[in-house]
């Protein structure tokens, strides 16, 4: 099903200076976001993968991770985002930079803040669950080296671009499959390419209940860990979407990492997250 264009109400201002434009782009916004989605399925925003979908919410996410010393790496934020639809076809996420925390602390790896992580996603086709049910975007990440490198581990200094390409496909209201698949390459420094792929099996119960099951892979293509693996099994709940006030809702969800390969970087990894559509 071909992508339709958003549509403004017939009432819409005609005023064609600058001013008058701009106006009327921000006055409508909402009507392109409920055109998107309108147009695409309503499937539940995964606890990791990112999905084909366009979103219009602010998140927050928790990382309670295992390094393999023992140590407790706390990642508060979890590198998420402002999540806005500017176009019905378009998705732009303003990241903020996430705070790290270790127990026991060092001196070598103080508390500090991560890198700051920025997405465009374009949707190049969907359809809602009553024609096709299915979803496929294109996706560009930005890693901007905001990062304390003593306090964070990966973090070297330097920018990291992200392509990439989502995909989706439903069965009724049900159940879903969401995967993507991203290359991640720093333009600089020690740090490696590497290969990210996701997929999610999502269910939908009692019309507030998501349940799922991730797998969360990384693939080193060169660097110091040139071909090692590190796959996560992550099951998972989302509860949402539930109304506050007007178009603001809420929701919240968990998930539990659990590493399928051997010597991965962290282990038994608790997720929270914290979502609010609007």
């Amino acid at each position: 099903m071909p992508e339709s264009k958003a549509s403004l109400p017939a009432n819409a201002s005609q005023d064609t200076s600058l001013c008058g434009v701009v106006e009327d782009y921000f006055l409508h916004w909402f009507d392109r976001v409920d055109q998107a989605r309108a147009t695409q399925p309503k499937w539940m925003v995964p606890v990791v993968t990112i999905p084909p979908t366009l979103q219009e919410l602010f998140r927050f996410d928790t990382f309670f991770q295992t390094l393999p010393n023992g140590t407790n790496l706390t990642n508060l934020g979890g590198g998420r985002t402002l999540q806005l639809v500017p176009w019905d076809t378009l998705e732009v996420d303003l990241g903020y930079p996430p705070y790290l925390t270790r127990s026991p602390s060092s001196p070598k790896a103080p508390d500090g803040w991560g890198d700051t992580t920025f997405q465009v996603k374009y949707r190049l086709v969907s359809s809602t669950e009553l024609e096709g049910n299915y979803v496929v975007s294109a996706d560009l990440g930005f890693t901007a080296p905001t990062a304390d490198e003593r306090a964070n581990s990966v973090a070297h200094g330097h920018a990291v671009y992200t392509p990439g390409v989502l995909f989706g496909k439903g069965w009724g209201e049900i159940f879903d499959i969401q995967a993507n698949l991203l290359v991640s390459v720093p333009d600089g420094g020690p740090a490696s390419k590497l290969f990210l792929y996701n997929v999610v099996f999502q269910g939908h119960v009692a019309k507030v209940l998501w349940p799922e099951l991730e797998l969360n892979g990384t693939y080193w293509i060169d660097g110091s860990l040139e071909g090692k693996h590190q796959l996560f099994l992550t099951p998972g709940i989302v509860l949402a979407r539930f109304t506050i006030f007007d178009r603001l809702q809420f929701g919240i969800g968990a998930g539990y990492q659990i590493a399928l390969t051997s010597h991965p970087l962290t282990n038994h990894n608790w997720i929270l997250t914290l979502r609010l559509p609007f």
